[in-house]
């Protein structure tokens, strides 16, 4: 929370990030693109949606994970664009 107000607020912001956070961060040696988008997947059915895993959301993985240098204001951009 920045100032009493969430940082993403609603479940898709919350994913959005969760999966963009998991793939640029890196934190396993193998398989990031595979659990974010499984650990999206999961999160989203947890919390009532029902989520299948289009194509274009791998190969979305695949664009995030090659550019490790975006900026702040970018990676919120992006987070926006996974919500939709």
């Amino acid at each position: 929370m920045i100032k009493g107000e969430e940082l993403y607020p609603g479940y898709t912001f919350k994913a959005a990030a969760l999966f963009e956070g998991i793939i640029r961060l890196h934190p396993f040696i193998d398989g990031n693109k595979r659990t974010s988008l499984a650990t999206l997947q999961e999160y989203l059915w947890a919390n009532g949606f029902i989520f299948v895993i289009p194509f274009t959301a791998v190969r979305f993985a695949i664009v995030i994970s090659r550019n490790n240098t975006l900026k702040t204001n970018e990676i919120r951009s992006l987070v926006l664009d996974i919500k939709k």
